[in-house]
C-alpha cells in the first residue's frame, strides 16, 4: 500500500524522516494524508475518493473498507490508470514530500516511476520512499495550538496554508485578522491582501462544544469525588 506524508521535522530530509517513522513501526498520524484505518485524517474522503467525486469526496461517506483500497487505488483512481500529472498536482497541494510503499506495488507505481519530480526511490527493507524534488513546508508550531507560516500574496486573495481546515482555526497577519475557509482539498485557506506576502499568525482556539466538553467531565469528576465520601469513610 501507499503512505503520503508531508513531513517536515525541521533538521531531517524526506528519506531520513521516513526511515525514522518506518523503523518504528509507524508515521506520525498527524503526518499521514489519508490517517490510519481507525483514524481518519480530516481530508481521508478525498485521499480516498477525490479525482471521482471531486470537493464532494470531503463529506461523501467511503463504502468501500479503507484496507481494500490500500494498494489499489488513491484519490479515487487505480495506481495503474493515475497519471503522473494528476498525482504530482494533488500532491503539490496537499503538502506531500514522502511517499512509502512497498516493493511488490513497483509495477502500478508508473505515475511515480515515470515523473522526475520523484526520482530514484531510497530503498529501506521491502518498502520503498519516495522523495519529492521540490520543498513544501507548512506552518511551523510555535506553541500550544498556535502556529507560523508565510505566504507569497503578489495577486493577494485566497491562499492555501497546506494543513486541515476547521472552523476553529483563526488567522492573523501584522496588520490585522483575516478571513478563512475551507477549501476544495478541505484545506485551510486565508485570504491575503496584495503585497510581497504576509507572515501569518494561526490560532486554533477551542468553541462552545470544546469548552462543554471540558464542564462535562468537571462536573463528572466532582460527582464521582462527592459520591465517594459516604457517611462514615472519614
Amino acid at each position: 500500500g501507499l503512505v503520503m506524508s508531508p513531513m517536515t521535522t525541521a533538521g531531517m530530509n524526506a528519506v531520513d524522516k521516513a526511515k525514522a517513522g518506518l523503523a518504528s513501526g509507524t508515521l506520525s498520524m498527524s503526518r499521514m494524508v489519508g490517517g490510519t484505518f481507525t483514524h481518519p485524517s480530516p481530508v481521508a474522503g478525498f485521499f480516498y475518493r477525490g479525482l471521482a467525486d471531486g470537493p464532494a469526496a470531503l463529506t461523501a461517506p467511503v463504502r468501500v473498507l479503507a484496507e481494500r483500497l490500500d494498494g489499489v487505488s488513491v484519490f479515487g483512481r487505480e495506481l495503474a490508470r493515475l497519471r503522473p500529472e494528476e498525482f504530482s498536482g494533488l500532491a503539490a497541494r496537499l503538502r506531500v514530500t514522502a511517499v512509502v510503499a512497498l516493493e511488490e506495488d513497483m509495477p502500478s507505481l508508473r505515475f511515480l516511476t515515470s515523473d522526475p519530480e520523484w526520482g530514484v526511490p531510497a530503498r529501506v527493507g521491502p518498502f520503498l520512499v519516495f522523495s519529492s524534488a521540490a520543498p513544501r513546508p507548512l506552518p511551523e508550531k510555535v506553541g500550544p495550538d498556535r502556529y507560523v507560516a508565510f505566504l507569497p500574496s503578489p495577486e493577494g486573495g485566497w491562499a492555501s496554508t497546506g494543513i486541515a481546515w476547521s472552523p476553529l482555526w483563526q488567522a492573523r497577519t501584522p496588520t490585522g485578522s483575516v478571513a478563512t475557509r475551507q477549501g476544495e482539498l478541505g484545506l485551510l485557506e486565508v485570504e491575503l491582501p496584495k503585497g510581497a506576502g504576509a507572515e501569518l499568525t494561526l490560532h486554533h482556539r477551542p468553541g462552545v462544544a470544546e469548552w462543554t466538553g471540558a464542564l462535562v467531565s468537571l462536573v463528572a469528576v466532582a460527582v464521582l469525588l462527592l459520591g465517594g465520601r459516604r457517611p462514615g469513610s472519614a
